[in-house]
Formats: structure tokens, sequence, C-alpha cells
């Protein structure tokens, strides 16, 4: 590891390296759950780790800058990421409101504060996290500094200083705290410098103008994004969904670093080896003429190193996508003009379905090319992660996808499958209601997390029997019912990663579960049809489904929205609270309307029925 240094006044080139968003439950409240890591500069954390220490104000950003223009800054990807937005995101505030309800039954932790230290880490360490207001819920985010619409406040999220002041306690800079079992994986438990306007990133020889610096290996590496990417609840433990066993290990919530770690993508000499940020930060080409850009930051201009790539590249965007392009679209619209980061939503839309449908899955469908009609034709479907975690990953309360299969006779032989045309379907998603359709072919990809004996049934529920609502109080779920997602290549997984009520053939390639699932539907045949006929498959992915929207809304019992002026959300108020607010914004944003992420089909023969009979006769 280098050593610190600041230079004179000559161009930066600085990375930000950090993690991809996600809806998290982070570290340690002041009610007795304390977790590693630096603790708050308020004093409120465990002595037995360094305070924060805010020697200047950490991530002050770039000035605005129309994004797509080389040379690249960090800052013009970052801009539209859900990273710079975590504190923005009104799902996140929705489902705060519930998690701080149900902190209750959890023995009073302070729960909403493992929120806040991941989604708005600038509030969490300068100690304003916790706040004291008359209606007793210090929790809540109502001190956080700023308005979402206006930048460089507590809601931007993860600023630079965020990650970049981040480092491995296990191999400490000169001068700073040391912890022999750092770096840990999940729940935020990170260390920051306390070395005053000290950065770090991966460049040895980045020349910053404004800051210290000293490059580091952590940051290029995936350990960084896995001390945020599995998150643990710290203080309930795991049941089994059947009988109710206390498996005496902490309830794992997400596992995103966890899934990497246990794949071939984790293995060094593997040929799909790769980070986080080869995926998810790949090379910036924003004006689109097929060479990396030229790289600088903090406002200054491209110096001695010229392409920043040249010496100790590649330099990686900071787009972070993910899958989530509801959000996205959601934050374009309501902050996308104050912010003046309407290019910057686009940009992040843009890279996100390009990862989504490009980079994450594929399709094959096989059939007999010929049947007769009046019968069953067995129409094989195989889906194929190309992901380095499985497949959806991330939060479990809204993610999912599923197989669209339809099947009809190509009437007017356009080479396509129109609605009108189909006489059979599987998977169907009714865009009126914004619901998917049940039948009993229906294949989910999804983790269904529950609440064991909430119902005093003694099973793993999912459903609140007094509401007939789904459940998805991700603070008080401590049993699995299903987990079949698809694992990645290679994938060797353990008690808390291992499918649930599915089965994965093994890999002989790789000695591990195979990375695609197979399956197989009976698509009837109508005894009148005749002529071609076309096999389509669809995949789908959604991040909100219609379920998780009205959960948030019905599930909130405060009055009010806490940022509103003059709002307690304990008194009476005509105003809509924070589960009704993002429900309302769901159906204005397209109801998180499902994203296409490949498409497959097919021709068959279809011959008459009586052909069959003569040939059998």
């Amino acid at each position: 590891m280098s050593r610190p240094r600041r230079t004179p006044a000559l161009p930066l080139a600085l990375v930000l390296l950090v993690a991809t968003a996600a809806l998290v439950l982070a570290a340690a409240p002041p009610a007795g759950v304390f977790l590693p890591g630096t603790q708050p500069a308020d004093g409120s954390g465990d002595p037995g780790f360094p305070a924060f220490a805010n020697h200047d104000e950490p991530g002050l950003l770039d000035p605005y800058r129309e994004p797509g223009v080389a040379p690249y800054e960090p800052h013009d990807t970052w801009a539209g990421s859900l990273m710079a937005n975590a504190a923005r995101d009104p799902l996140f505030w929705a489902a705060l409101d519930v998690a701080n309800q149900d902190n209750a039954k959890l023995g009073g932790v302070g729960v909403g504060d493992f929120c806040l230290r991941c989604h708005a880490p600038k509030a969490w360490y300068e100690g304003r996290s916790k706040c004291d207001n008359a209606w007793g819920q210090p929790f809540d985010g109502s001190c956080l500094t700023g308005t979402p619409s206006r930048n460089n406040n507590d809601f931007e999220g993860l600023v630079c200083a965020s990650c970049h002041r981040m480092y491995d306690a296990s191999r400490p800079p000169e001068g700073e705290f040391a912890d022999p079992r750092a770096p840990y994986a999940g729940n935020a438990q990170v260390y920051l410098s306390r070395t005053p306007e000290l950065m770090f990133g991966p460049f040895s020889d980045s020349v910053p103008t404004g800051h210290l610096f000293a490059a580091t290996e952590f940051q290029r590496s995936s350990a960084l994004c896995g001390q945020c990417h599995d998150i643990t609840n710290p203080v309930k433990n795991q049941r089994d969904a059947k009988t109710g066993a206390d498996l005496g290990r902490r309830f794992p919530i997400e596992r995103t670093y966890r899934e990497w770690q246990q794949s071939d993508f984790a293995r060094a000499g593997s040929r799909d080896a790769a980070t986080c940020q080869a995926c998810h930060m790949p090379r910036p080409d924003l004006d689109g003429d097929g060479r990396a850009d030229a790289a600088t930051a903090c406002s200054s201009p491209p110096g001695p190193r010229g392409i920043a790539t040249e010496l100790q590249g590649p330099y990686r965007t900071h787009a972070f996508q993910g899958a989530n392009v509801f959000m996205l679209d959601l934050l374009a619209g309501e902050y996308g003009a104050p912010l003046r980061r309407t290019a910057a939503y686009a940009q992040a839309r843009a890279a996100t379905l390009d990862l989504l449908q490009n980079r994450t899955a594929e399709l094959r469908v096989k059939a007999p090319q010929l049947v007769f009609s009046g019968r069953y034709l067995p129409v094989d479907v195989r889906v194929t992660n190309l992901a380095g975690h499985k497949f959806p990953t991330g939060y479990t309360e809204g993610r999912r996808a599923w197989l669209e299969v339809a099947s009809g006779i190509d009437a007017d032989r356009d080479g396509t499958l129109s609605d009108a045309e189909a006489h059979w379907w599987s998977g169907r998603y009714d865009a009126a209601t914004a619901t998917l359709v049940e039948d009993e072919h229906l294949k989910v990809y999804e983790a269904l997390h529950g609440v064991f004996d909430h119902n005093g049934d003694g099973r793993c529920d999912l459903v609140d029997a007094a509401t007939g609502r789904a459940m998805f109080h991700f603070v008080l779920n401590d049993c699995v019912v299903k987990d079949n997602r698809i694992p990645p290549r290679g994938f060797r997984p353990d008690a808390e990663t291992e499918p649930v009520g599915a089965r994965f053939a093994k890999d002989p390639a790789t000695g591990g579960l195979a990375n695609w699932d197979d399956t197989r539907y009976p698509v009837w045949i109508p005894r009148d049809a005749t002529g071609p006929l076309r096999i389509r498959v669809r995949l789908w992915h959604q991040v909100v489904p219609r379920e998780y929207a009205e959960f948030l809304a019905a599930e909130s019992r405060s009055t009010c929205d806490p940022f509103d002026y003059g709002c307690d959300p304990t008194s009476p108020d005509e105003r809509p609270n924070r589960g009704e607010k993002f429900t309302a914004l769901w159906e204005q944003y397209g109801r998180s309307a499902p994203v296409l992420l490949d498409e497959a089909s097919l021709m068959v023969d279809v011959r008459p029925r009586s052909q069959w009979l003569f040939r059998n006769r």
C-alpha cells in the first residue's frame, strides 16, 4: 500500500468503487446491538470501535456536467445511479416505516438505524440518524438535512467519501484502526479512514489536487461490495420452515455476495472469474467511439495520464447498473428536473437495460417438429443464468422472474404470434390489473421468506390470515418457504444459500450446481388446429409486484409523512403517509412494469388428428 500524499494542483484520476444499490438492513443501533466498523460521531456507537471523525465535509460533489461527453468523470454516471439516490428512494422510506413498527417485536433494538446506516451513511456517521422528535420514533429519518429535490445533502445516499474512505482494517494504512477479522461480509460493517482528507483508490499514479490519496487493492475487490451486499438479521435466528426448530444461525435476509463467493466467478483461474465491478462498473465509452474515454475527477482537466486507461486502467463507470428500471423511471420523473439529472437518470436506465437484456439470462426452447391436433406437445424450455450470483438476486420482497409460454396457429403467417392467435398460455401478465395470472404450469423464480407461526398454525406463514394479504415483514422473517432462483455457474452452496423447494442438476463441467433450469410444458393442441404452430417463450423480470406495493400502503400506521411540514405521524392528519405515497407513485410510473429479458420461439407443423388415427389404426 502506498503512503498518503498530497500533490500540487494537478489532474485527478480517481475511481469511485462502491457496492450495488439495494434495500439493506445495515448495522448497529444504540440499543445494545453493536456491529464492528466505524461508529457514529455522536457517541452512540460501541466505544470498542473507532468513532467517525469528520475533519472535512465528506463527499462534496463535482459541479453538474452533461453526461455522455468525454472526458469521463465518475460523477457523470454516479449522479443517475441508485447508489447516489439511496436516500431518495420512496420505497425505502415506506419499508422503513413498516420496519420501525415491527421494532417492538424484536425487543426495541432500533431497527430503523440498521437501514439508515446503508441508505443515508453521511447522516448515520455524522450522528443524524437518531432523532429526538415529539412522536418518539428516533429512526424515521426526520433529522436528515436537506430535501430529496436538492443536491449535496443527506439524501444523496452514498457519496464519494462513503466508499473512498473505506479500507481493509486487517491491513490498515498507517495510523488507522486495525481489526484482524475485517473485512466483514454484510451489514455495512465497514471501516472509514480517520485521517483528515484521506481518500483511497485503485491507481497508484493518481494525482489528486484537493485531498490526500493512497492506493489500495481493496478498492478493486469484490470484498468492498460484499460489506453491504450480504444482509443478516443481527437479532433473529433462522427457523426450520417445516418444524420451527431453531437452526442456530442468524436469519440470512440477502446473500448476493456469498452467492458470488460460492460460484466460479470468485475462483481464480476460472474462465468465468470476475469481480462485482467487472459487471456493474463497465469501462466507459460515453461518446460511443469504441474506445475507453479519457477520465478525470473533481473537475480537474485531463493531465499527464492522457487517456486514463493507458497506465493502470481500466477506469470504470460509476452507474452501478443493477435490475431496477422502475425506480430509475420514478426518480427521473420526480427529481430529474430539480436536480438537473434527467439525462443522468436516462443514462443509468439504458445501462441497466443493457445489463438485464444482454448479460443476465438467456432462453432456449425445444419441441418436436411435428404434432397432431388433439394431442399434447412437449415443449422444453431452458433458462441459463449468466450472472455471477443467483437469478434473480437482491431483496426478496419484490424481485421475481417468470416464464411466459404461449402457442397458437400463425394464421396470418407473418412469423409472429399475436395475443389473438394464442390458444394456450402460461405465465400471462395482466397489465390492466398489474397481476401475474396463476395457472397450473406457472414457473416463477423467487425466494419467499416468512414468519413462523404468525397465524398460530405452526407453519412458515407468507400470508396474514387476518387480512388475507401477503406479508413482507423483512425484519421479522425467520423461515424460507421457497428459493428456486437459478444458481450462478459453478455454485457450491451452504446451508444458507442452498435451493429450497427446487432441485438443480450437477454441472459436470464445474462440479457445482447447474446454472440453468429446465421446464417441460404440456402444450395442448386443439382438435381443429392445423398449419404452422408458433411457440413463443418470454422471460420477464419485475422488482415491485402489486402485492408488495399494496402491503406498504396498507401496513403503515403513520398518519402522514414526517418529511412534510408539521407532520406528527401519530396524530390525525389528512395527508398521505409514506406507504400511501409510494403506492401512488407505483401507480403513476407504470406499476413496476415487467422488463422483457429474453425471447425465443420455434415453429411446429400441426397435422390433422385424422392422420394420426390413420397411422395408428
